[in-house]
Formats: structure tokens, sequence, C-alpha cells
């Protein structure tokens, strides 16, 4: 047997549980079918997989035919079964992986006697051990780290929570199976659960007939807090912790000193950009609703600790700082007093913790009423009190749960995650404008101005000790909103406290005056004082495009010869935050020239930090899909250019990701381990001479790749009107601007065609959606070809570079994982039947489907492959057993957007919505095939 052979048969032998689940799975979903559809039904859903799978093996004319045949025979009421048969096995199997995930991590574990899996923590601090250097070195890391992990919403999020419950219903059931061993009778219960769980999963809708409201985006987001994320995290920080402990020669368990070193951040309910539903009321409410989970939270933490920590008087004295404590509560609180003493009379930490549970009761729901705890620290230092007490007694094991507690009010506070605020330029300039005119302060208004006269203007408002805006400002509804977010972030700030909320992110950043307009707007509301002050703000830029981050580094060092912002950086003790946009990069410029101008930006802001004594927060604003910068996050971190981590990063978490991520508690546990791990070894490099050297030898090539991607990216989507016609007929992206599946509009300017008015999120996703995948990978195939012909080396540097330089091998294999996700020929069935004029398709389609060819010749060939995934087996098997099943989703939603195209404005507009939620329920089908959205 060859290696190769031997390879696949063990992945074989070790997939086989994966294999024996989704078999499991599928037959009872097809038994459920059967009852409630009947044999019909379920033959016609056999017929599109079988031909499906047979089409991916021999693609012939006869079978593609009679798969057309057959879709074009179905009514729309039978189309629309089949769609959900089909989305309800994805369900199914996507929960089979995730479990399956975590089954092949334990099976490893065990096989590799404990030998620690690559990437995580225990493997870092294993190379480590002997090392003095690194040791020494890996101490200052980790008592330096500063991970942040910003959850976002998503405009194209498709599964409904009561799915997503569903779901993990099912993995718990999944889990189950895998740990014998069970009786008969607990078999048959785990089956007959399943089953519950799947006919309630057909009998459910899929799609969500409601608007989500933000509250609603708000919930959702914060469920995987609730549910995993808040365990997940203590199990990664007391790792760091005891590591941190280890290399500083602590003798005893000194885990109650206050340490943070990855926390969480949440756009939902503070990012206005484009999404006028977020109003100052919204973000209120938000931050009410953060802190309510976490108060729950802790307050069932505290029934945990009661049963743990039963010590009596009996066997341990505590001492006079703690009785003096609990008499003082005893006082406070007569009522619960007299209740509970005489019954825990000997069991003293009982009743202050009883007392401790009624003060965040009370801050919970009456946070003005006496004994509620006013701040975080409050509830820590008392929990630190009963941890200190029982540790000074020798007690170690059962302080477990004590010390997680104390972890996790380090961690979330009272607020749980930091929310962002984030609003576009224009946005503020527009109310400046207003302000001034309204005002009589500027003829002609603000925007009349030059750059180098509103810099002026706004350096010496913001000196100026007198108001600007009035109390009670009489301007237009956006201008009034716009200055209320900045009153609102004063009271939040003062009733939650800094942590909570104080960073300010400008969209669309591109001079200084949309920087120094925040701290004017700050500076009116008494959120930045030039004097000392309880409030501050933390004013982040957003370079989103190709030519903005190219220019970010000449605009910092302009910035800085302002003296109004050069005291507020010192304000700021020199913490800068920058954040750079993957979305809006690729979008404008592909994904070629989008990374390399990222990785570029990314060397230049720092090396200018270094030079003026600033630090830099980089803030990647990655999506979740290649298109938008997603991928591996433990890849993409150390694939950053040397110093830029420098043990702090902040990184978004796209809503379309999330449940992937942090709906399993295994698997978010070993997201939060890769990601802490990434950071520490990124970390720990050292500037090297040599590789420097190496970097601007490659320098030449790289540019000259980037620029001639640029250039034939935007001569197909900029170079004509005619592009967005094609765009438009060839994905479902006109329907997608129609349903129902976000809070937030799918375009910045209402009314607009344009791209670049566009979000970054719905072009991609439309592309996802038709099979495209075009943002992954247009470009890549011209420009090498072009670089090669024309440099009889470029090619083995080319090789060279995605060996050794992890920059550019995660872009080859970036651009890889996206082709072999496409499927050009279901895209041509798109075109076929979508795309109006034959003349407007030939042009457009023949070009993608020439420089798809081009691209994946390129890839293979820097790669050394034969075929796209051969060094990736696990990901080529996934999306070969995945593709043929989807297909039959995309087929019938080509169908129903023709239906829905077909009727006229003035039509019948039931029918039309009726079709349209079938549309919804195949688009939900294709991303859930696919694993992924925009």
């Amino acid at each position: 047997m060859s290696s190769s052979s031997a390879s696949k048969a063990i992945t074989d032998d070790r997939d086989r549980p994966l294999r024996e689940d989704v078999r499991l799975l599928g037959s009872l979903l097809g038994d459920t079918i059967r009852r409630f559809e009947g044999d019909a039904l379920f033959d016609v859903v056999e017929r599109f997989r079988l031909l499906s799978k047979s089409i991916h093996n021999t693609p012939t004319a006869e079978l593609k035919k009679e798969l057309s045949d057959l879709v074009e025979s179905l009514d729309a009421e039978t189309a629309g079964k089949v769609i959900k048969a089909f989305l309800t096995y994805f369900d199914l199997i996507n929960i089979a992986e995730q479990n399956h995930r975590v089954r092949r991590r334990t099976q490893r574990e065990h096989e590799t006697n404990d030998r620690p899996e690559p990437d995580s923590l225990t493997s870092v601090f294993d190379r480590m051990e002997n090392n003095q250097d690194g040791k020494s070195r890996l101490r200052k890391v980790i008592s330096q780290l500063d991970v942040q992990v910003v959850f976002t919403a998503h405009p194209t999020e498709i599964t409904r929570r009561t799915v997503l419950i569903k779901q993990l219903e099912l993995a718990r059931l999944l889990k189950r199976r895998d740990h014998p061993p069970l009786s008969r009778r607990e078999t048959k219960a785990v089956t007959d659960d399943l089953l519950k769980v799947i006919e309630s999963l057909w009998m459910t809708d899929h799609v969500i007939y409601f608007k989500p409201q933000v509250m609603d985006e708000v919930r959702y987001g914060l469920y995987h807090f609730e549910n995993v994320v808040i365990r997940a995290i203590l199990d990664v920080h007391h790792d760091l912790v005891s590591e941190l402990d280890k290399l500083s020669g602590e003798s005893k368990w000194n885990h109650i000193q206050p340490r943070r070193f990855i926390t969480f951040g949440s756009w939902i309910g503070g990012d206005r950009d484009g999404n006028p539903f977020v109003t100052p009321e919204v973000t209120v409410n938000t931050l009410n609703y953060q802190r309510s989970l976490v108060l729950k939270h802790y307050m069932k933490e505290m029934e945990i600790l009661f049963n743990d920590l039963s010590h009596s008087h009996n066997w341990l004295k505590m001492s006079e700082e703690f009785y003096s404590s609990l008499e003082q509560d005893r006082i406070l609180f007569p009522e619960l007093d007299e209740r509970y003493r005489d019954r825990y009379r000997l069991e003293e930490v009982r009743q202050k913790l009883l007392f401790m549970q009624e003060k965040l009761r009370r801050a919970l729901n009456s946070p003005d009423q006496p004994g509620s705890y006013q701040h975080h620290l409050e509830f820590r230092r008392e929990l630190e009190m009963i941890y200190s007490e029982l540790e000074s007694h020798g007690c170690i094991a059962s302080l477990t749960s004590l010390r997680k507690m104390l972890y996790a009010v380090d961690i979330f506070g009272f607020h749980l995650a930091k929310l962002d605020v984030r609003q576009h330029s224009e946005r503020h300039l527009d109310a400046l404008d207003e302000i001034t005119k309204t005002l009589k302060l500027i003829e002609g208004g603000y925007r009349a101005l030059g750059e180098d006269e509103k810099v002026s203007f706004l350096a010496k408002e913001i000196e100026n000790p007198r108001p600007l805006i009035p109390a009670h400002p009489q301007f237009s509804e956006p201008t009034n909103q716009t200055i209320e977010v900045f009153r609102t972030m004063v009271s939040l700030q003062d009733k939650f406290g800094i942590p909570a909320i104080d960073t300010y992110i400008v969209s669309m950043t591109q001079s200084k005056s949309d920087l120094l307009a925040i701290l004017l707007f700050a500076k009116e509301a008494g959120l930045y004082s030039t004097q000392k002050s309880n409030r501050t703000i933390s004013v982040v830029p957003l370079f989103e495009t190709i030519e903005d981050l190219q220019n970010a580094p000449k605009l910092f060092e302009a910035l800085l010869q302002v003296g109004a912002y050069k005291n507020y950086i010192k304000h700021r003790a020199n913490l800068q935050e920058v954040m750079i946009g993957y979305s809006d990069s690729g979008k404008n410029g592909g994904i070629t020239a989008a990374n390399w101008e990222l990785y570029k930006a990314q060397r230049a802001l720092v090396q200018f930090g270094r030079k003026e004594g600033i630090q830099l927060r980089l803030f990647h604003g990655r999506g979740g899909t290649i298109g938008r910068g997603g991928g591996p996050t433990h890849r993409a971190i150390l694939a950053q250019p040397e110093g830029t981590v420098d043990h702090r990063i902040k990184i978004t978490e796209q809503g379309e990701v999330i449940a992937a991520k942090y709906a399993m508690n295994d698997i978010a546990v070993r997201n939060f381990d890769r990601l802490a791990a990434a950071v520490i070894e990124a970390s720990l490099g050292s500037f090297d001479e040599k590789s420097e050297l190496v970097y601007k030898e490659r320098t030449p090539l790289l540019e000259s790749l980037s620029a001639k991607s640029f250039t034939v990216y935007r001569d197909l989507v900029y170079g004509s009107k005619n592009f967005i016609e094609f765009f438009n007929q060839t994905t479902p992206l006109p329907e997608i601007g129609e349903l129902r599946m976000g809070s937030r509009p799918a375009r910045r300017k209402s009314g607009s065609q344009s791209i670049d008015d566009l979000r970054a999120i719905p072009w991609v996703f439309a592309w996802t959606q038709s099979r495209f995948m075009l943002p992954g990978w247009y470009g890549f195939g011209s420009a090498f070809q072009q670089v090669t012909q024309g440099d009889s080396t470029a090619l083995q540097t080319m090789r060279a570079m995605y060996s050794d330089w992890p920059f550019f091998n995660g872009l080859v294999k970036k651009i890889e994982t996206a082709l072999a996700v496409a499927d050009l020929e279901i895209a041509r069935y798109y075109s076929d039947n979508l795309v109006q004029s034959k003349k407007l398709k030939d042009e457009y389609f023949s070009r993608i489907e020439e420089e798809f060819q081009w691209t994946r010749d390129a890839i293979l060939s820097i790669s050394q492959q034969s075929e796209l995934l051969d060094n990736t087996l696990y990901l080529r098997k996934s999306i070969e057993l995945r593709n043929p099943y989807v297909d039959p989703v995309s087929y019938l939603q080509v169908q129903f957007l023709k239906k829905v195209r077909g009727i006229s404005a003035e039509g019948d507009a039931s029918a039309r919505q009726e079709l349209l939620d079938y549309v919804l329920m195949s688009i939900n089908g294709v991303a859930s095939g696919l694993q992924s959205t925009g």
C-alpha cells in the first residue's frame, strides 16, 4: 500500500464514527420525511441526491438534462419541500462534523500519550521549557497579553436561534452516544431523542418571517456568551495564570491577582454605520442587557459556590476581617439574617455567600437600593477575601469554582463586553456642516473649508473651553442624534465605567479632520477634556480602501503635528488603536492587492509608532469568509508582519462564524487556546535582520503581483456599468436586499446601485450563493501569468515564498480554498438561466471562467500539487462530500429566482412574496451546505 493510500486508510478509519453518525441522522431524517410527506417526496429527494452525485463523478450532457428536467417539472410547493429536506440534512451533518472535531481531538490526545496538540498553548509552553532566555520572554509576553475578541452582528446571518438551540441539543445527544457503555434502554432513549429533535426541526420554519430588530441581534449574539463563551474562556485563562505563576516562581497558588489576558467586545447595538435603527436608546438598552446577562450568570454561579463552600466553623476559624464584613451584612439585610442564621450558624461562608447573592440581586433589579453592588470591584473584593481566608487554611481543590468566579469577574466585570461605537466619517461631516451654518460660525459651512482650514478650526475648538453646541440642540434629526451619541457615551461611562464603552470607530477615515471631529464632539459632550478627567474616549480610525491603507502612515505623521491630537495621545498613555478593514479593501481592490496592502500598512504603522514612541493596537476587521479576510485565525495571526502583534491584538468575530466557533464548549475552548497561542508565538519572535533583507528582496515581486491583480480586478468590477447589470442578474443580490435577514440595510445609501455603496458582506454573499466565490480569487491568475512571463525566476521565488513565508503561504491557501469551494458549472447554470442578454453573459462569464482557470493553474504551479487541496485532504474531502448535496438547492434557487423576477411590480404581490420565502429558504440551504455566507 502506498503512503498516500495508507494515509487515506487511516483517515477513513478515523472518520468512520462520523460516517456512522451521518448515516444514522440521515436515516432518521428520511423516516421523518416519509412519515410526514410520503414516499413520493422522499423519492424525489433521493433522485436529486443521486443525480447530483453522478454529475459530480461523471458530468455527462444526458445527466445534466435529466436533472434540469427534474427541476423544471416540480411545482413550487414540492420544490420548497425538497429544499427543506436538504437544508435540514445540512443542519444535521454540520453538527455531526463539529462533534467529530471534538471526538478527533480527544482521540489524538489518547493516541499521542497526551503529547500537546500543535498550535496549542501547551505546545508553546513545552518548547520554552528548557530555554532560559525563551522562558524570560514568555513570562513577559504572557504578563502583558492583551487580546480583544469583538463579536459583530451579521446582516446575512441565516440561522434562527430556534434552530440553533435544536442543533445544540443534537450535539449533546451525539456526544452522549460517544460515551459508552450505554444500556440498551439508554441507547434507545438517545436514538428516540435524536428523532424527536429531527422531527421538531422538520416542522420548524428555517425562514424568519419578521425583520429582525437590533435588540434581536443583540440577544442572538449574546446567547453564546451565556451558554458557552463565559465558561470556555475560563479554562484558557486558568492555563495562562498557571503558566505565568510557574514562570514567576510562585510557590503557592496565587490565582487571585487580577489579570486579564483575553477580553471581549461587541459591535451589536453600537455599530450605527449605515444602520439607522441603532439609536442612542438602543445602545443604552444593549449595555443594560449585557449587564443583566452577566449578573444573572454570577447569581447562578453563586449556587455552585454555596454547594462547594460548606466549610464549617468546627474545622476552621475565619479572621476578624471576615467576621466584621459578615456583621455589616447582617445589619444591612436583617430579614435575610433572621431567615438563615440558625440554619447556617456554623457555615459562615455560606451565610456570607447568601448576602453577596442578595447584593447581586439588588444590583440587577434595583441598583439604587441600599446594599446593591455599585461596582464589580466591590463584588471581587468580597470573593477575594473568602478565597484568601480559605487558602490560608490550606484549601486548594475546593476553591476551584471560586477561582473561576474571580477570573470571570476580572474578564467580564459587570458589563460583560466593551461596546464599540462606530459611525461613518460622512455623518460627522454633515453634522458639523449643519452646526456651523446654523450658528453662523463659518461662511458657507464646514464643508466649504479646505482640509487645512478644517484642521485649524477643529484644533481651536477642541482647546476652547467655551461650549460650541447648545445644551438643547435644535438641528435636524441626524445631527441631533450624532450629538446625542456622545452624550449617551458619557452617561453610560458614568454608569458602567470606562471598560464598558470608550471606543469610537470612524469608518472610511481619509483625513486628519475625520479624527479631530470626533475629539470635538467628545469635548462638547464632556467625554474628553484636556484636563484630568474620569472619562475618556478612544478615537479609532478605520482604513478600508486600498488608497486609504496606503495613506494611513502619512496621515498619522501629519496628525501628530496637530497639538490638539498630540495632547489627546498623551492622555491615552501614548496608545493608539487603528482598525484595518479586510472586507472593503477586498471589494475595492481584490484579494491579492488587499492582502498585500494590509500587510504593508501594518508594517509602516508599527514602524512609525516606534519612531514616535506610540504603542499601536491593531484592530483586524476580518470577515468570516475568504473574500472578506476570513480563514483560520491562528494561521492569520502567525502570518502578520514581524513586530506588529507584540502581545496586543484586537480581532472581530463576524456573526456568521460565531455559532460555528462558539456554540460548543470544547470547540470554543480550542479556539481560545489557539488564539492565545498564536498571539504569544507571534510576540516571541524578535527582529531578524536576515528576514528583513529577504522581505526587501521579495517586495518588488509582491508589488508587481499586487498591482497587476488590482488592475485586472478593477477592470472587471469597475470598468463598465454593464458589470453591475451582470452581477445583479447572475446572483440573488436584488432578492437579498428584500429579505428579512438583518437590521442593517445592504447598502450604505438607499436606492444606490453602485458597487461602492454596496456593503462588502452582501457583495461576497451574493457571489457565494451563485457559487462563483469570485471575491476570494479573482485577479491572481492574470497577475501570475504577467509576472512569470516577464521574469523567468518569478515562479521559483514564489515557490520559495510559499514554503517559508507565512504571509504568502496563507494568501495562496486562501485562494486555493475559494477555488475549491467554487463550482463554475453551477455558476454557469445561474448565468445561463438568469442573465437576460446573451451578449452580457458571454462578455463576463467567459472572462470569469478564463480567470478561474488561470488562477487554478497558478495555485497548482506554486504549491506543486496535481489537484486543489491535495495537501489538505480533510478539507478537500469535506468539500467533495458537501457540494453534490448543495447542487439541488442551487438548481431550485435559480428556478425560484426566475419566477420571482418574472412577476412585474404590478403583479400578484402575495404570490411574489411566497416565492421570495422559497428563495430565502434556498439561500439558507446553500449557506448552510457551504458553511459560508458573506
